[in-house]
């Protein structure tokens, strides 16, 4: 199992990146979700690390659920092709 430098290593990258991408997903019509403001304050970020870091640790898997924000139906390229997409909740984005 990892230690805790690990998973918070893990978590603040994760965070990096989402910031970096401003999405969750590469669906257009959810970028730049507004909790990604949360995400830029410091003692924020350092609270869903240390709770995703406590979560993991204890292993109490069973709190987290899929939590679904939005979905829709993306066209693809071809006619009467679609793709269903759905945004989860950013935290259980971090925490999976």
């Amino acid at each position: 199992m990892f230690g805790t430098m690990e998973i918070k290593s893990a978590c603040k990258r994760a965070i990096r990146n989402i910031l970096y991408v401003k999405n969750v997903t590469d669906v257009v019509i959810f970028e730049d979700p507004f909790e990604l403001e949360f995400l830029k304050d410091q003692s924020f970020k350092n609270e869903i690390v240390n709770k995703i870091t406590s979560d993991i640790e204890s292993q109490k898997f069973e709190k987290i659920h899929l939590k679904t924000y939005g979905k829709i139906l993306m066209p693809k390229k071809q006619p009467a092709n679609y793709r269903f997409c759905s945004m989860i909740d950013i935290y259980e984005e971090l925490f999976f």
